[in-house]
């Protein structure tokens, strides 16, 4: 896997942009998969206390060695598995964020400090 990002820091929010290339031997049932996906994203603090976070990803998936009447199936089936785990990524981190709100409140009900990330 290659990847290069760019972080750019505002005054009133955060910008990453990236560009990602893997190369897999086998994902699931499929061989010589190579990914390529352009993204960006951002977290900017809005004035209620609460922050945007927004991630845009373009994923171009490519197949060798598939005929093509079975490329677009095996196409349409890596996409769905990069989404379930872009989903599931997505899911982690909010857990993350929720447990560090409850820890946060927990520590300020009993007067602790939390250093935060």
């Amino acid at each position: 896997m290659r990847m290069v990002v760019k972080k750019f820091v505002e005054n009133d929010r955060a910008v990453q942009v990236w560009n990602m290339v893997a190369d897999w031997s086998r994902v699931g049932t499929l061989h010589n998969v190579r990914t390529q996906e352009y993204g960006w994203g951002y977290i900017q603090p809005l004035r209620n206390g609460t922050s945007d976070c927004v991630c845009y990803i373009l994923m171009n998936p490519t197949i060798n060695g598939l005929p093509p009447n079975e490329s677009c199936e095996a196409t349409t089936s890596l996409t769905k598995s990069y989404q379930d785990m872009i989903m599931s990524r997505l899911q982690a981190l909010e857990n993350q964020t929720m447990d560090q709100l409850v820890r946060e409140k927990r520590a300020l009900q009993k007067g602790e400090v939390v250093e935060t990330c």
